[in-house]
């Protein structure tokens, strides 16, 4: 059901609400982070097998993007992208 549905988004709305309360997270609109994310994940695997037929026809070389590393990927960019100031100032110190 519809209801159902909703548990996701309102988990991870909640995960990213607590931490921009804790100032680990920069302000943002829960609902729009849950779509940042989770719309390259669904892309990545919808595209699975056009992907596949890509690299058997030796026109586009990526077999190197693996699951794991697009993951790996994905949590990089939106660990910078969800950082607060504080926390991303941390990051480009020496």
């Amino acid at each position: 059901t519809l209801a159902t549905l909703t548990s996701v988004p309102k988990a991870y709305s909640a995960i990213v609400m607590q931490g921009v309360h804790k100032g680990v997270f920069r302000p943002m609109d829960p609902f729009a982070a849950y779509f940042t994310l989770i719309a390259p994940i669904v892309f990545y695997m919808a595209s699975a097998p056009i992907r596949k037929e890509l690299a058997d026809a030796r026109l586009l070389d990526i077999a190197s993007l693996l699951p794991d590393s697009f993951i790996a990927h994905v949590q990089d960019t939106m660990r910078r992208a969800f950082a607060s100031e504080p926390a991303r100032q941390r990051r480009s110190q020496p």
